[in-house]
């Protein structure tokens, strides 16, 4: 029984480190991953919108994706952005991340760099997340460079938070201008 109440008073005592560790950026490199941490459920709809300009990417031409919000909220403190191939699967059976974020990022904003947990890049930029807790005022936009071969049908994939246990999953079709034309007569 001693024990037992050792071992929580040292769970208790080490919570606001752990909180503390999400301010400098999140733990995770795929989004899932969120709905088995001690963070809840996320919310369905607190207003985020992922919208790409344009609707489509075209192989090795640069694009912009942003994060807004349709609702009341006017900021965000908490971001996970990639895009991903639903239809190529790494070792582990998860979506390979495509493309690289480029330079400037918005404020409060950086690159996921190898080294996060089931995060190896190589150096690449295909992650952002949130430098700090602070709040980062929408739209945010964010430079986007696509593969510059041809990967078929992509998915931009998002968590915006609010704080540690509200935050919103996002995902969002970004089909190829390939694509669009030839996959009509399919």
């Amino acid at each position: 029984m001693m024990r037992a109440r050792k071992l929580l008073w040292m769970a208790l005592l080490a919570m606001p480190m752990a909180a503390a560790a999400y301010h400098g950026g999140a733990p995770i490199c795929h989004a899932d991953d969120i709905l088995n941490s001690p963070m809840g459920d996320p919310i369905e709809n607190m207003g985020y919108l992922l919208v790409a300009t344009p609707a489509q990417y075209t192989p090795g031409v640069a694009m912009t994706l942003t994060l807004t919000n349709v609702g009341s909220l006017s900021d965000v403190r908490g971001v996970l952005l990639y895009v991903e191939d639903p239809d190529a699967l790494d070792a582990e059976l998860r979506p390979i991340k495509r493309g690289n974020f480029t330079v400037p990022y918005p404020a409060g904003i950086k690159a996921v760099f190898d080294g996060y947990l089931g995060c190896d890049f190589a150096g690449q930029t295909p992650v952002l997340t949130h430098a700090d807790a602070s709040q980062k005022a929408l739209p945010l936009q964010f430079n986007w460079q696509p593969p510059a071969i041809d990967t078929g049908p992509l998915r931009v994939r998002a968590i915006a938070l609010m704080t540690f246990n509200s935050y919103q999953l996002l995902s969002l079709e970004l089909p190829s201008i390939n694509h669009l034309f030839t996959d009509s007569f399919e």
